[in-house]
């Protein structure tokens, strides 16, 4: 299984998630969604870190992510968790965490996960039951990546290298909206720890 890791290094692509505490929302409303983005866009160039692929949900997020050369993946995410926990617990009059723990962060060692993965976070929401196909969420990089969205965060070049076109990814993503079951093991069971 790819370990869980602290430490993240340049050239390596690494799979970043984490949900609210006690399950609770971490967005609610299009600002909050909209303000998470602009974090992630803004701290993602400050820290070198390149955005793959992402998906936010209500209670948790997904990002697919590339560390450049100098890049600080750690100083990435605890910048846009921080500073999104700070804003909000200002505006909606609470203090404490909003997250369940630290972020989870696994290495995506092997290009059977990396093909996994990226179809894992575009299918959230389709598997959460919000949408049935994923270019009708407006939250995750789907849109972007297949190009009916306007390219702002994301470099969609290695999912279109890793299937050999847009298309083909299209139609991997299709195909397993008809067969959920997780194909790669280690994203299986990183996922199932996730959620256990």
């Amino acid at each position: 299984m790819p370990r869980r890791v602290t430490k993240a290094f340049p050239t390596e692509c690494y799979h970043i998630f984490n949900r609210g505490a006690l399950k609770n929302f971490l967005f609610e409303t299009d600002e909050q969604f909209e303000h998470f983005l602009y974090l992630l866009r803004y701290h993602g160039e400050k820290c070198n870190i390149t955005i793959l692929a992402y998906c936010l949900m209500g209670n948790h997020f997904h990002l697919v992510v590339r560390v450049e050369a100098n890049g600080d993946v750690s100083k990435f995410i605890k910048l846009v968790c921080s500073r999104y926990s700070a804003r909000w617990n200002r505006r909606l009059k609470r203090s404490g965490t909003i997250y369940e723990g630290r972020f989870k962060m696994n290495h995506i060692d092997t290009a059977s996960y990396l093909r996994a993965v990226f179809a894992y976070v575009h299918l959230n929401p389709v598997e959460a039951g919000i949408v049935k196909n994923p270019i009708d969420y407006k939250y995750s990089s789907y849109r972007e990546c297949v190009g009916t969205a306007s390219k702002e965060l994301c470099n969609n070049s290695i999912i279109h290298e890793c299937f050999h076109g847009v298309n083909n990814y299209e139609k991997y993503v299709m195909s397993r909206i008809e067969n959920p079951d997780i194909e790669d093991p280690d994203l299986s069971q990183a996922v199932s720890q996730f959620w256990s």
